[in-house]
C-alpha cells in the first residue's frame, strides 16, 4: 500500500491572513485572501482546493492517512464530503501533531505498518519533517528527500503543486 499523509489546514483550505509567508526554501509568498466556509463550528475547505485533491486521486490508487489536526472526527468526514472530495473511502488512518513533531510521528507510522509500501506528505507547514524544528534530524531530511509537497498556507494547494504530486507518482509507479 502507498500513501499520501495529508494535512488539510493550509492545504485544502487556505489561512487567508493578512501577513507574508516564509517558504521552507526562504522563498516570501505574498497571501491570498481565502474563500473558506464553515462546517461544524470548524474552518471549512475550498471547494477549488477539493477538486485538486481529488485530481490527484484520480489518477492513483494510494490511500491516504489524515496527517491534520483536524484528526478522523465526524465533522471532518462530513465537510469533506459536503466540499466534494470523492475518497472518504480510501483513508485508513490518521495521526495528528504532536511534540515530537510531524516528521517523527510520520515515520513511526510508517515503521509501524508493514504493508506500507511508499509514501509522500502534502504538508503546509513542514518545518518539523524538513525545517528547523528540534526534532529533525538528517535521517529526518534523508527519508523524506523527494516526499514533501509544501503549499503556501495562505493559497492552498495550487493546479501547479498538483500537477508537480501528480508526475512524482507517476514516476515512483512506472
Amino acid at each position: 500500500m502507498k500513501v499520501i499523509y495529508l494535512d488539510l489546514d493550509g492545504v485544502a483550505n487556505n489561512y487567508g491572513l493578512s501577513q507574508n509567508w516564509e517558504r521552507p526554501d526562504g522563498s516570501i509568498q505574498k497571501p491570498v485572501k481565502g474563500t473558506q466556509e464553515t462546517f461544524g463550528g470548524t474552518m471549512g475547505f475550498d471547494y477549488d482546493k477539493i477538486q485538486r485533491l481529488n485530481h490527484i486521486f484520480d489518477i492513483c490508487d494510494w490511500s491516504i492517512v489524515i496527517s491534520s489536526s483536524w484528526g478522523l472526527s465526524q465533522n471532518t468526514l462530513g465537510a469533506l464530503i459536503k466540499f466534494g472530495f470523492k475518497y472518504n473511502h480510501r483513508i485508513v488512518g490518521e495521526i495528528s501533531r504532536i511534540p515530537e513533531g510531524r516528521g517523527t510521528q510520520i515515520l513511526n507510522h510508517f515503521d509501524t505498518y508493514s504493508n506500507i509500501t511508499d509514501f509522500i506528505t502534502i504538508e503546509d507547514e513542514p518545518h518539523d519533517i524538513m525545517g528547523k524544528h528540534h526534532s529533525v534530524t538528517d535521517t529526518h531530511r534523508e527519508r523524506f528527500k523527494n516526499r514533501v509537497f509544501s503549499p503556501n498556507p495562505y493559497e492552498g494547494i495550487q493546479n501547479t503543486l498538483t500537477n508537480h504530486i501528480i508526475s512524482h507518482i507517476k514516476r515512483l509507479e512506472n
